[in-house]
């Protein structure tokens, strides 16, 4: 799994909303791969801000540095772009932690899944919750 960050720069300033948008790249053998933004909502048992609102396989996405690079990855994200959402409430480093919660949230549902600690989810969310520290 990777995670990273996109800044809102798609709407003009008199739009109320924050720094960016958060997203977690998923691999194949992740349990969510492939399934659409609100089917995860159901199964996560953390609610990111607003929801999950984007899923699309890294293969579609042309346009993103971030994903450059990537293939046979599901990228989901979520967006502080909602009603009421400011930069001050939702700076770059608010946008990051949740997102780093996401994270963890995602790779405990891998571990669950394949019923194992397996040392690459292990270290994904040692590492992801030392950062949270």
């Amino acid at each position: 799994m990777k995670t990273f960050l996109r800044e809102n720069t798609w709407a003009s300033s008199a739009v109320s909303r924050g720094w960016g948008n958060g997203y977690v790249a998923l691999p194949r053998r992740h349990p969510y791969f492939g399934l659409g933004y609100d089917e995860i909502n159901e199964k996560l048992e953390h609610y990111v801000h607003g929801g999950l609102t984007f899923s699309k396989s890294s293969d579609d996405i042309q346009d993103w540095e971030q994903v450059a690079g990537m293939s046979d990855m599901w990228i989901i994200g979520w967006d502080t772009a909602h009603w009421g959402d400011t930069i001050e409430e939702w700076s770059r480093e608010r946008v990051l932690k949740e997102n780093q919660i996401l994270s963890v949230y995602l790779a405990k549902a891998w571990s669950d899944d394949i019923k194992i600690q397996s040392n690459e989810v292990e270290l994904f969310i040692n590492e992801l919750q030392n950062n949270l520290k």
